[in-house]
């Protein structure tokens, strides 16, 4: 864990004892230089794991909605947020507003990969981190048929909650 200022050699910009850089912004708080990104994302995300709580169930009944959630071990550094995708058919997806959760709708017949990565406020995904850390996808399928329309045609009528959180 150590990074070396190029500006001021300092050797102990971040170590176990403590750091320099104060406010998390990737550049030292003595002269203003940028760090190595390679060796300051590494320390940055050293510690930090991505997964989605493992929901009950992964086939959606047509109308129906999946909750999935993002669960980060630590809290994210500045200037880095979570961001929900959706590749396949099938459903929608329906991030939270702060990205903690994703509600994924069955709108139809098909099979789909809704994934949830760390990005910075660019968009891009970390470098020089092990990206299975920082990247997580779950597959999901829909059940639709006739019956299974009328049924939620029926629940909807009745307010009936159609929201799997589990």
């Amino acid at each position: 864990g150590e990074i070396v200022c190029s500006r001021c050699n300092d050797k102990k910009v971040i170590d176990k004892l403590g750091h320099i850089d104060e406010n998390s912004d990737g550049y030292c708080d003595r002269c203003n230089e940028l760090f190595d990104s390679n060796a300051y994302n590494s320390y940055l995300f050293k510690n930090i794991r991505l997964s989605i709580r493992k929901p009950s169930t992964t086939i959606i009944p047509y109308g129906h909605t999946l909750r999935l959630y993002a669960e980060v071990s630590k809290p994210l550094p500045k200037g880095y947020s979570l961001k929900w995708t959706m590749t396949g058919d099938g459903v929608t997806i329906i991030p939270s507003n702060d990205n903690s959760y994703c509600d994924v709708r069955a709108t139809g017949k098909g099979n789909a990969t809704v994934s949830v990565q760390i990005v910075d406020d660019a968009g891009n995904t970390p470098k020089f981190v092990n990206q299975s850390n920082v990247y997580r996808s779950q597959d999901v399928s829909t059940a639709s048929s006739f019956f299974r329309m009328i049924a939620y045609f029926f629940k909807t009528l009745f307010r009936i909650n159609t929201i799997i959180d589990k």
